[in-house]
């Protein structure tokens, strides 16, 4: 593997980010589920807001809450830019189909998930103070 100019994340951290993001996620969808009548459409409503959300979360500036929190961010493998929103889409949709432990299990193998893999996407450490460069 060619070496990186910015440190990759550690699993921990990025196991962190997620649980907090799910968590945040629910939110909303709990609120909408309480304030709509409790049927099956509001069920599908509240379901979808939440998947929504999922895939949404790094599209803004690469940071998810919960990866903001951490201090970690998604960007582009070519470019080193911040992940945008169709990158976090195509990366975050792959959390569905594969199981989790298993996706997880690839950061072992290559520092990325399935859906960093299809996504051409690197989580990196974000400290909080980078040196300017002259």
């Amino acid at each position: 593997m060619d070496e990186l100019p910015f440190y990759v994340t550690h699993l921990s951290r990025r196991i962190i980010a997620k649980v907090v993001d799910v968590l945040l996620a629910l939110a909303p969808s709990a609120i909408l589920l309480w304030v709509l009548e409790p049927d099956q459409t509001a069920a599908y409503l509240s379901g979808g807001l939440w998947v929504f959300l999922i895939l949404i979360a790094d599209g803004l500036n690469g940071q998810s809450l919960g990866k903001r929190l951490v201090s970690i961010q998604v960007i582009a493998r070519k470019s080193l830019k911040p992940c945008g929103p169709i990158r976090s889409i195509v990366r975050n949709s792959l959390l569905f189909p594969v199981p989790v432990v298993l996706d997880y299990l690839l950061i072992f193998l290559f520092d990325r998930r399935l859906g960093d893999l299809v996504a051409g996407t690197y989580v990196k450490h974000v400290p909080y103070f980078e040196p300017e460069s002259d």
